[in-house]
């Protein structure tokens, strides 16, 4: 019984160094291409070492041999699969993209065929990983210790996920995080796929193409166009739009030296993941993905296209941009650079704020064209966090209401953001010797109080309404045109204004009497949202729409 014992242990130590040596293999590779591919855009976290170790070891002991080689053959081929795609699209894979697989196979066979350099480091990584578990297989020839349950125990794991999405719509794996390892997107994505995508495709009509029908008017511009991206940040606590509190102070003083425009805007989604890149893939409507996928319409795409060089500086950290860094096509981003540590709520321990977006100007050459998007953590809850408490420009007092206590440090959020977006304008526009723009927005509103509710994320009134702030170096016909714009925008008008200062056609001129789409927290439709009918004055209707 004992020699048993010793001989179970040493066959359990056997499979933990096989185990190891296999994650080692898979782990190391995905560190090694988005190294070489990515630098520092896609941080791999070094978590997934031990994580990795634990699955593999766990499999060794549900399966025997033969199977188990074969299942670490196919965590491999999930990693190869995700990196091709990464490769040549710059993104990661979206489970819309997998129906699209499958809708799309001719088209899909076309691009495979034309792949070639692009696929040499894939490919490499992916015959060296297979190679390895083969060494490795050969190195390791004892029989495994099996618990036969626990292969179904994985079993049901595995299928856990899908069909949690598909009874209770979790979205584990609707958006791919930047800093999962590579099989474990893939595995995330299909799981998404299956559990609500496919479901959710074969129920509605198909996805539609989505064709650019975008036309050059000016040739290489000579311009810098900065975009400016709040966070949070509503228009209806902002004294430029006629607020009580004197919040926006600097801009007010702006627009008396500076050519300045300033309407009430509409967002395009409630949340940050999904407001985001709808306004850089320039969509505002249902049925985003087919826009958002194309990329066809990427503001960063269509700016370094002709001729721009293209710069994303983030104050937000890698935790919160994990699921919209895939949606700005990365690929077409020159200069990128996002906030430390992994979450919003790292400010409690890092203590930084939007203000670090002024030493990213250092980086930019304005001697030639430029577009920027400066993305700031602004008036994201928890208020406090978001401005140094020497620059409180109103005090907190201990006596008023926990609500009253809230606004004051929102309010004080947004002075914040007046004092560190007016000193990138007048430093953008003091060192830029081309024609400059900048547009100023929000990703979203903000509910403070309100029918006793607090926060974003459900779709009302309160959550879609965002300042836009237009400020041109010149009064040329650019702001005229601006000038006359009707006194309710949309983030579409806006992104369309973008793309026309890159030297495009406009794609549509703002209206006054029309309807505009703001969509719920989920990217892919399945939330519904809102249309919300604008007037010349005010907000006339707002209707649900599923």
């Amino acid at each position: 019984m004992l020699e048993s014992r010793k001989q179970v242990l040493i066959l359990l130590r056997s499979q933990f160094v096989l185990a190891l040596l296999i994650a080692v293999a898979l782990v190391a590779g995905d560190f090694f291409f988005f190294g070489v591919q990515f630098q520092d855009r896609y941080p791999r976290p070094w978590t997934a070492w031990f994580e990795t170790i634990g699955l593999i070891f766990l499999f060794s002991l549900a399966l025997p041999r033969r199977p188990f080689f074969i299942l670490t053959s196919l965590l491999a081929l999930m990693a190869f699969v995700q990196m091709s795609h990464l490769a040549y699209f710059g993104t990661f894979i979206h489970p819309t993209k997998i129906y699209l697989f499958f809708k799309e196979t001719g088209e899909v066979a076309e691009t495979l065929m034309t792949l070639g350099s692009f696929m040499f480091l894939p490919v490499l990584i992916f015959l060296l990983t297979l190679s390895l578990i083969w060494v490795f297989s050969l190195l390791v020839k004892s029989s495994f210790v099996v618990w036969w349950p626990l292969k179904w125990i994985i079993a049901v794991a595995l299928l856990y996920s899908p069909v949690r999405t598909f009874v209770n719509n979790n979205d584990y794996g609707r958006q791919p995080a930047i800093h999962n390892l590579a099989f474990s997107n893939t595995y995330g994505a299909l799981s998404y796929f299956f559990g609500k995508t496919l479901p959710f495709k074969l129920s509605r009509k198909p996805v539609d193409e989505y064709r650019s029908n975008l036309k050059i008017a000016r040739t290489k511009p000579k311009a810098n166009v900065i975009f400016i991206l709040g966070e949070s940040l509503r228009y209806q606590n902002m004294e430029i739009f006629g607020y009580r509190r004197s919040t926006t102070p600097e801009l007010k003083k702006l627009s008396l030296e500076m050519p300045m425009v300033m309407r009430k805007g509409i967002s395009g989604g409630v949340s940050t993941d999904v407001a985001i890149p709808l306004f850089v893939n320039n969509y505002q409507n249902r049925n985003p993905m087919p826009a958002i996928l194309s990329q066809e319409q990427c503001l960063f795409k269509l700016a370094k296209d002709n001729g721009f060089t293209t710069h994303f500086y983030s104050a937000q950290a890698e935790g919160d941009l994990k699921h919209i860094l895939n949606y700005i096509c990365p690929k077409s981003v020159d200069h990128l650079k996002i906030g430390l540590g992994k979450s919003l709520l790292e400010d409690i321990e890092k203590r930084f704020y939007d203000d670090q977006l002024l030493g990213d100007l250092e980086k930019i050459d304005f001697t030639k064209p430029n577009f920027v998007l400066f993305h700031q953590r602004g008036s994201h809850s928890p208020y406090e966090l978001r401005y140094p408490k020497e620059s409180a420009a109103f005090p907190i007092n201990p006596e008023d209401s926990a609500a009253d206590r809230i606004i004051t440090h929102y309010d004080n959020s947004v002075a914040f953001t007046d004092q560190v977006v007016s000193k990138l304008i007048r430093e953008v526009t003091a060192r830029s010797p081309f024609p400059t723009y900048v547009v100023f927005t929000s990703d979203h509103g903000q509910i403070l109080g309100e029918n006793k509710a607090w926060g974003h994320i459900e779709v009302n009134e309160f959550v879609f309404k965002v300042p836009f702030v237009f400020v041109s170096s010149q009064k040329d016909s650019v702001f005229e045109s601006v000038n006359k714009y009707p006194k309710f925008i949309s983030h579409k008008d806006m992104s369309d204004l973008l793309i026309e200062l890159m030297g495009y056609e406009r794609p549509s001129s703002p209206e006054t009497n029309r309807k505009v789409f703001v969509m719920g927290y989920d990217i892919d439709g399945l939330e519904g949202g809102v249309w919300v009918s604008l007037g010349e004055d005010e907000i006339s209707s707002v209707e649900k729409s599923r």
